[in-house]
């Protein structure tokens, strides 16, 4: 039951890490946007 649990934990992470990732990859292209737009 344990196993289980640590690894519904570890998918739980790695859902929210790669959610962060493409937040993170969405905000950098909308920046380079911007600078390529003020230019």
């Amino acid at each position: 039951m344990r196993n289980i649990i640590k690894l519904y934990l570890i998918l739980n992470n790695a859902l929210s890490i790669t959610a962060n990732w493409v937040k993170l990859q969405c905000l950098m292209a909308r920046y380079s946007q911007n600078i390529r737009t003020t230019e």
